[in-house]
């Protein structure tokens, strides 16, 4: 999962999806997708400032593109990759992208299908492990990626240190 991913982090996943031009009202809205964890949950209010769409060309390569929330496809809040274009099995992993954090804060867990939301998308597999953002060195050479950060499935896809934040959830058995 990447919370408010910029497009430096976009570009260097190289998966068709980008920054929306547009952003969605705000506020509450319908999932207006399939995704499991959002029927479950209905109505959210996952806030923030960014919201994504599909590249231009459209090419996601071999990925798989739910998008949820806001005003999708031309501005969701919420955009899931999986691998492959068929429907992928949860152990081949998945690539959830966040406008905000702010729906996963107590402050706005209470509101609208929030919680549902959140325990959905954060539940998935029994094992989740928390990346904080990293610090970055105030001297030397950055580097150039952070390949922790790819789930399974998503081999060449690595995102940069100083603008990814994420949480990367993997089962047992490797997914």
């Amino acid at each position: 999962m990447l919370v408010a991913p910029d497009d430096a982090v976009l570009d260097a996943l190289d998966v068709g999806v980008v920054i929306a031009n547009r952003q969605p009202a705000g506020g509450e809205s319908d999932p207006r997708c399939a995704m499991p964890e959002a029927a479950t949950a209905g109505s959210a209010a996952i806030g923030g400032s960014r919201a994504f769409t599909r590249t231009s060309d459209g090419d996601l390569g071999d990925m798989k593109l739910t998008l949820c929330y806001g005003d999708p496809p031309g501005a969701a809040e919420l955009a899931v990759l999986n691998p492959g274009r068929a429907a992928a099995a949860p152990a081949a992993g998945r690539l959830v992208l966040l406008g905000s954090a702010d729906f996963l804060t107590n402050r706005e867990l209470d509101r609208s299908g929030n919680a549902a939301l959140t325990l959905g998308l954060l539940t998935r597999h029994p094992t989740l492990s928390w990346i904080p953002r990293p610090q970055m060195p105030t001297t030397g050479s950055v580097p150039a990626a952070w390949p922790s950060c790819s789930p399974p499935g998503f081999a060449g896809h690595a995102c940069r240190p100083e603008s990814c934040w994420c949480c990367w959830r993997c089962g047992g058995d490797g997914g």
